[in-house]
């Protein structure tokens, strides 16, 4: 049968989320279902259908995404995709991807975003790993804090559901600009992290929302955690998991930290989601209790205007202004590939398209990898995926792109 390809309707959503639930082998509730339809822009799903059935989906959301130097761009975050077994390796995902990303053109989101499913998938799509995901725990017997550990005052504040709809967003938002690769998040998308899905808690609590005031009264933080219970011999052994941790300070930082650490009846803290530089560590007296479990990619970055996209990052730790020329492959968007000249520094950056010889040659996915600073050109031609024309323009182009805090993105969609 002809497969068509067209966007949904709002109606037709829990149609499209059976599909999907069948495409990842899992299952959601009928009002788990409605929590995250919330996010969606029903303009920017592309849907395949076959004799009337939902074989595959896409949607894309309207986002933006922080950069070094404090900027943001708009970005087109590719979710909800997925192809039924029986329709799958026949062309379809491909069909959607080049979709959504000819509709983010369109719209003149410079970058497109996703968090995968699986690594392999979206290489071949030009998308690239740009920030890693941290998790680790900690046993709160042994997680006092050094003598020298930021001071803080002020006080906790616990909060429920529908309080926290109305203060973590201005938190998040105004905290969020210092960290390359954070996501802003739409209303619908605020909805659906504070909904809380059930499906997500595996055997946890519901969310637990704590804010912490500064002396001034002013909210610099926020935490927001799950408790999973465990009691062994009558010994109270339960792991608070933090699901997301946002501070204006260093102050707050350590602060919310030590709110997560003393919490009565626990004895392991955790987090599944925390930046790789998070700093934890060099708090603790007993920095080796600080167990490291898991760093898994996290967001992806997909560069759609390389002249756009480079030009609105900052390069504030360079050395100097510098100027280099970038060979770009582009397989799957063979437009967006050719020779860009970016001349950039601490003064400013542009580029353009150039016909000047090229100082290092790499894909498009690649790009996208050492954008956000969250890898080095160095390591990517260790593994052969880089290849330097001019001698020393490895290292100018590190010294270009380098970061002082380390990509992370926070918002899952």
């Amino acid at each position: 049968m002809t497969v068509e390809y067209r966007p949904i309707t709002s109606e037709e959503f829990p149609d499209l989320a059976r599909a999907d639930m069948l495409a990842f082998g899992s299952d959601m509730r009928a009002e788990d279902v409605e929590i995250e339809g919330q996010a969606l822009e029903f303009d920017r799903t592309v849907a395949a259908v076959e004799g009337g059935r939902f074989v595959g989906g896409t949607a894309v959301l309207s986002l933006d995404i922080g950069l070094p130097g404090g900027r943001t761009v708009p970005a087109g975050g590719l979710t909800w995709t997925g192809v039924i077994p029986t329709h799958r390796r026949q062309g379809i995902l491909s069909a959607m991807i080049s979709r959504q990303l000819e509709g983010s053109r369109e719209r003149e989101e410079p970058v497109g975003i996703l968090q995968a499913s699986e690594s392999t998938i979206y290489g071949r799509f030009g998308y690239g790993p740009a920030t890693y995901g941290l998790g680790f725990s900690v046993s709160t017997s042994h997680a006092a804090f050094r003598a020298m550990a930021p001071r803080f005052d002020g006080r906790f504040e616990a909060v429920d559901k529908a309080a926290a709809f109305d203060v973590l967003p201005t938190v998040f938002e105004r905290c969020r600009h210092g960290r390359p690769g954070s996501v802003g998040r739409s209303s619908g998308l605020w909805k659906a992290f504070l909904g809380d899905p059930e499906h997500d808690r595996e055997g946890a609590t519901s969310y637990f929302h704590a804010v912490h005031h500064d002396s001034a009264g002013l909210i610099d933080g926020y935490v927001t955690y799950r408790v999973t219970g465990a009691w062994k011999s009558d010994i109270p052994a339960n792991t608070l998991t933090v699901q997301e941790l946002i501070a204006r300070d260093p102050q707050a930082h350590a602060a919310l930290w030590r709110y997560c650490l003393d919490m009565d009846l626990v004895a392991t803290v955790a987090s599944w989601d925390s930046p790789v530089d998070e700093h934890l560590r060099w708090l603790l007296t007993d920095s080796r209790r600080f167990r490291v479990n898991q760093i898994n990619d996290s967001l992806y970055v997909r560069i759609l205007d390389i002249p756009t996209a480079l030009a609105a990052r900052a390069y504030p730790l360079a050395p100097r202004d510098d100027a280099l020329v970038f060979h770009i492959e582009d397989r799957f968007l063979q437009d967006v590939a050719g020779d860009y000249l970016l001349e950039a520094g601490p003064s400013g950056a542009e580029c353009a398209r150039t016909t000047r010889a090229a100082d290092l040659s790499l894909d498009i996915a690649d790009l996208g990898e050492v954008y956000l600073g969250g890898v080095s050109f160095a390591t990517l031609v260790r593994c052969g995926r880089v290849s330097e024309h001019t001698a020393g323009g490895i290292a100018r182009a590190d010294a270009l792109f380098r970061t002082e805090r380390a990509p992370w993105c926070s918002t899952h969609f």
